[in-house]
């Protein structure tokens, strides 16, 4: 359900402020965080985009980019993977309430903790999707779809 969200959103080109990439399947986490920074930046260069990886991750550094108005762009793209900001406490979750509009953040997680503060906000005011490993039926109708796009 929330995977298809994410293509409503892309589609139609209409992008929420938070969105949590989760789970075992680390090919479709990648596919849909490069297809949603790919739509939100549109043809805007990389100026726009900030990543942040690891468990020491700034969070001042984030909150710094996120409040920097886009330059040329309608949105500012933020990747942030592989955090501890999903299982632990920190003050991210109360900043993204007053995130400028103009920012979209991206939390890209293999595991997290249903109970942290920051996904219930995300899962409540954004798009939380759990990339689950595909059972065969579905990798089939994947690759009926990705053949069929070229």
């Amino acid at each position: 359900m929330s995977m298809q969200r994410i293509k409503e959103d892309i589609k139609n080109n209409s992008f929420h402020n938070l969105y949590l990439l989760y789970g075992e399947e680390q090919y479709l986490i990648k596919m849909y965080r490069d297809n949603l920074k790919q739509s939100v930046l549109a043809d805007s260069d990389n100026m726009n985009y900030s990543y942040f990886e690891g468990k020491d991750i700034d969070v001042a550094s984030v909150r710094e980019m996120a409040d920097t108005l886009p330059f040329f762009s309608d949105y500012r793209v933020i990747v942030i993977e592989n955090s501890d900001f999903m299982k632990t406490s920190s003050d991210l979750a109360d900043y993204v309430a007053a995130m400028p509009e103009s920012t979209v953040m991206i939390f890209c997680e293999k595991n997290i903790d249903k109970r942290n503060k920051l996904f219930k906000y995300i899962n409540k005011n954004g798009i939380a999707a759990e990339m689950k490993q595909m059972s065969s039926d579905d990798i089939e109708k994947w690759v009926a779809m990705v053949l069929s796009q070229n």
